[in-house]
């Protein structure tokens, strides 16, 4: 998710944990939306488009399977590296910065209550949408 992404590798693994495609993803666009729940806490909402390529498929796949299993890929990559962030304290895809930018009222009273406004629950929704091209 960082902003100047350009190329980024995917693989998409089977059961016994062997490669069965390879998908380089080209300029990912990522919106963040922040939002406050009911109890004030802070929760973002992802949206993220990318375009594949299909560079290596060593099992018979659709379309719709390729999609699927990356989006699911792609999803448990960022939950993963956030789940990382939050044990160390770390805000590593720079969420509160959109708060602050966006809703600057809500970001200065979040700070006063807490000087790491993140928990694990922070990040809400994430709505992936995979091209794949050929």
């Amino acid at each position: 998710m960082e902003e100047h992404t350009v190329r980024t590798p995917l693989a998409l693994y089977d059961n016994q944990k062997k490669i069965t495609a390879l998908l380089p993803c080209e300029n990912p666009n990522v919106k963040v939306t922040p939002e406050l729940r009911e109890k004030g806490d802070p929760v973002y909402n992802l949206h993220i488009k990318v375009h594949a390529t299909v560079t290596q498929l060593n099992v018979q796949m659709t379309t719709k399977q390729l999609k699927a299993e990356a989006t699911a890929k792609i999803e448990d990559e960022i939950r993963s590296t956030f789940a990382t962030g939050m044990e160390n304290n770390v805000d590593v895809y720079h969420l509160e910065e959109k708060m602050f930018r966006s809703r600057y009222a809500d970001w200065k009273q979040l700070t006063r209550k807490n000087a790491f406004p993140l928990t694990n629950k922070s990040l809400g929704n994430i709505q992936m949408e995979v091209e794949i091209r050929d």
